[in-house]
């Protein structure tokens, strides 16, 4: 219960926030979401070579929505996992996405995880509270963002989010 109110506050005061007008560099921010997730002692692979020092606006929130994503890719797994790491700058945005092997998703379902408290396993099975990516998704289009997702089942998810540059 805590966990779920701490989770609930996260994401009443995403949405909020202020614009943070400073810059961060892209692979400190990466380097410092992983750290975040150092202690969940998991058979990872992780390719994050692609980043490059491009310096990005919000970096407390972007690390943030780094640090959700990479834990989904380590919750929804089946044994050892490979994340790879994308950064692009595309005209005025910077284009990252996350890439899984995990266990994936029905495409039809790309709706239902971006929901707050929605969940299309059960927590006993995965655990947390089906707000990760809707505190993610809420904190991105605050800072004139977007996340969106692409997965097919037992093949892994690519999370996909832009932020202005």
């Amino acid at each position: 219960m805590d966990e779920l109110l701490s989770r609930l506050a996260k994401y009443a005061v995403a949405g909020s926030a202020t614009q943070d007008q400073s810059v961060g560099d892209v692979s400190i921010l990466f380097d410092s979401a992983l750290r975040r997730l150092a202690d969940k002692n998991v058979d990872t692979e992780i390719d994050a070579s692609p980043l490059r020092r491009c310096g990005i606006r919000t970096p407390y929130f972007i690390e943030n929505v780094l640090g959700e994503l990479l834990d989904n890719a380590l919750k929804f797994r089946q044994g050892p996992i490979r994340i790879s790491v994308v950064v692009e700058s595309i005209r005025d945005n910077h284009l990252f996405g996350i890439k899984d092997t995990g266990i994936g998703f029905d495409p039809r379902f790309c709706d239902r995880i971006f929901r707050p408290l929605e969940r299309l396993h059960p927590a006993t099975v995965y655990p947390g509270c089906g707000l990760g990516l809707a505190i993610s998704q809420r904190i991105l289009e605050s800072h004139g963002g977007k996340l969106w997702a692409e997965s097919k089942p037992g093949e892994g998810s690519t999370f996909w989010f832009s932020v202005p540059a």
